[in-house]
């Protein structure tokens, strides 16, 4: 491999304990788009704690996947941001999101239903983020938003005004 390139590795655990390891190249192209958010109408359970586990059970990280190609498919440059039970922001199907409210830089708590993503913990803990639940009004009356994700970088978006997904 030349020095530019960076993979992923993945290192799965089945219910028997058997694992499997697998890498990916990373993609270094980044969107010159700004990637338009829509509301998922289905709501996350915050209670359930797999929410804070990286897993591809069902109930947690396929219900992203399943919500995401129930409404776009493979529609390029569009994600779906999910709300708890108590109307509150959690996350993007592979991103933390951050939002910036009075010139200060936000993403929701962990106790709202979503993963603690790498890059979130990095921003959390050098002070450049902090932890607040966050409502849809301040999530569309937000100066910038941002999808972050350690892996694929900050980046911009907004939300599509068609709001939610069953608009589109």
């Amino acid at each position: 491999t030349s020095n530019n390139e960076q993979y992923k590795l993945r290192v799965a655990l089945d219910y028997h304990g058997d694992f499997t390891i697998s890498h990916q190249q990373i993609e270094q192209t980044p969107s010159t788009h700004r990637i338009e958010l829509f509301i998922c109408p289905k709501q996350v359970n915050s209670l359930n704690p797999l929410w804070q586990y990286k897993t591809d059970d069902q109930s947690t990280r396929g219900f992203y996947t399943a919500a995401h190609d129930q409404y776009f498919g493979d529609r390029e440059n569009s994600e779906l941001v999910f709300f708890n039970e108590q109307n509150h922001l959690t996350e993007a199907r592979f991103y933390n999101i951050v939002i910036e409210i009075d010139n200060v830089l936000y993403t929701p708590p962990i106790s709202d239903g979503l993963l603690p993503g790498i890059a979130r913990a990095k921003l959390l803990q050098s002070g450049q983020i902090f932890e607040r639940s966050i409502c849809l009004d301040e999530l569309k009356l937000s100066k910038n938003i941002y999808l972050i994700n350690d892996v694929r970088g900050k980046i911009p978006c907004f939300i599509s005004t068609h709001i939610t997904a069953q608009e589109v």
